[in-house]
């Protein structure tokens, strides 16, 4: 399962998205969960890495010279259902609450393959955020997943990366009364897991480069395809 958001060059669009997709995460939950409980009060119900259901950052995938769209998939990219059939039914009820009441639009779902084919574009095309390319897993998921996100994906329509999308996210933001998970207490509990590394210095050198590298090839991306969009 994947989700697209609509992204372009005006101010707060990424951070825009990333709060729609927080939306929706948060209904998805709450329509999983099975809706509110007695009295009408939401179930205290929040994904997390742990879930296959859990979405998080893949790519972002042009269509024009003026935007595109911002792709999250699930852990388990493929899973479309379940035995009983409920997380089609809370898709489906998540994307109705934002279209009848949500703040943000609400994302177009499918796969990865298909909205590739719907666009137009080849694997070339495609920016994606993870080292290896790969789907996130549990391990890819965290902070730095999502600023790799917003920075390749400015990088490669030249857009200024924005430095508040974090603060607008917690301003703006809309979950409905459902816990959100703060990425930023995943990563302290994955350090803990983790343990000390005598390796930490190296770490953020290979990350540094890594990121340095990214950006240079969304440039010379950029420069093989200067003509291909059409407006």
């Amino acid at each position: 399962m994947a989700l697209a958001f609509w992204v372009d060059g005006r101010p707060g669009s990424v951070a825009s998205a990333m709060c729609a997709h927080d939306e929706y995460l948060s209904l998805f939950a709450y329509h999983l969960s099975g809706g509110r409980g007695r009295g009408g009060a939401p179930r205290h119900f929040r994904l997390t890495p742990d879930d296959d259901f859990y979405s998080a950052p893949y790519c972002f995938m042009p269509k024009h010279r003026r935007g595109g769209f911002l792709v999250f998939t699930t852990r388990v990219p493929w899973l479309h259902g379940n035995p009983l059939g409920e997380a089609d039914r809370a898709h489906d009820r998540a994307r109705e609450t934002m279209e009848s009441r949500g703040k943000y639009e609400k994302p177009f779902l499918g796969t990865v393959e298909k909205f590739m084919v719907d666009l137009g574009l080849k694997e070339r095309d495609v920016y994606t955020f993870t080292d290896d390319g790969c789907y996130p897993t549990q391990r890819d998921i965290s902070q730095a997943l999502e600023d790799r996100a917003v920075e390749v994906t400015c990088a490669a329509m030249g857009w200024k990366a924005p430095t508040d999308w974090r603060q607008v996210r917690k301003k703006e933001g809309e979950t409905h009364g459902m816990p959100l998970l703060d990425l930023a207490d995943w990563d302290k509990r994955k350090r803990s897991n983790e343990g000390p590394d005598d390796d930490d210095d190296e770490t953020r050198d290979d990350a540094a480069r890594s990121s340095k590298d990214d950006k240079q090839r969304v440039v010379d991306r950029q420069e093989e395809k200067k003509d291909e969009f059409q407006c």
